[in-house]
């Protein structure tokens, strides 16, 4: 098929249960199952010819002009689930199945997410950060720490604040009430979107990665982490 050149399809009829499969070489060969149409009626289409830089008329079965009237979720769904799959390597072939679920519930809920902020006016966020959001919400929501022992070092101690795009937690970390403790840092500018001064602090909380106001003026640690 590659010799005869784009356009060319060939076909097999299963008589028993009406089923035609098509084969149509388009750049690769594609192959499409259907129980009510096949090859004719042959339409026309658009491709680009990269070898006469121009689009040109390409021989196109009935199957495939179906198909791409009325794709839509599936197919999209489908491409959402290879931009960031859960990868395992495990012997138990059940737990492809699994992870493949998960993923699924993924990508629906970022859907949903992205119809939302689309309703609210506001940008969503990408697929990779909505997934690592959730998995860093995860990580951390619940999660005990325990303070640290004996008398604080009197040294700076330098840590990365960004947790994510933003710099700021997740609502399920910021708002889970556990292991939120002050800790010194560098001076930088409180993150508490409400704070009145938008002064800057070297207190920083050990479980959100930011840096807010604590002091006898201003007690934003507290405020940023309720609701």
């Amino acid at each position: 098929m590659k010799k005869k050149g784009r356009g060319s399809v060939d076909f097999r009829f299963e008589r028993h249960s009406e089923v035609s499969v098509v084969k149509w070489y388009d750049n690769k060969p594609v192959h499409l199952a259907s129980s009510y149409c096949a090859v004719t009626p042959i339409d026309k289409c658009q491709r680009w010819d990269g070898t006469t830089r121009k689009y040109v008329e390409v021989d196109r079965p009935r199957i495939v002009c179906d198909y791409n009237k009325s794709m839509g979720g599936v197919d999209l769904a489908d491409m959402f689930l290879e931009l960031y799959r859960a990868d395992i390597c495990s012997k138990k072939w059940y737990m492809r199945i699994v992870y493949y679920f998960f993923d699924m519930a993924v990508n629906n809920a970022w859907l949903i997410h992205r119809r939302q902020c689309k309703q609210i006016n506001v940008q969503h966020m990408s697929l990779l950060y909505f997934k690592m959001d959730i998995a860093r919400g995860l990580v951390l929501t619940g999660v005990s720490q325990s303070p640290r022992v004996g008398r604080p070092s009197l040294s700076v101690i330098k840590r990365n604040t960004t947790t994510s795009r933003d710099g700021m937690p997740s609502e399920s970390v910021r708002f889970d009430q556990t292991s939120h403790f002050p800790d010194t840092t560098e001076k930088g500018r409180c993150r508490y979107e409400k704070c009145v001064r938008g002064g800057t602090s070297r207190i920083m909380c050990s479980k959100c990665k930011v840096r807010l106001c604590l002091n006898s003026d201003r007690n934003c640690f507290t405020n940023f982490h309720l609701k």
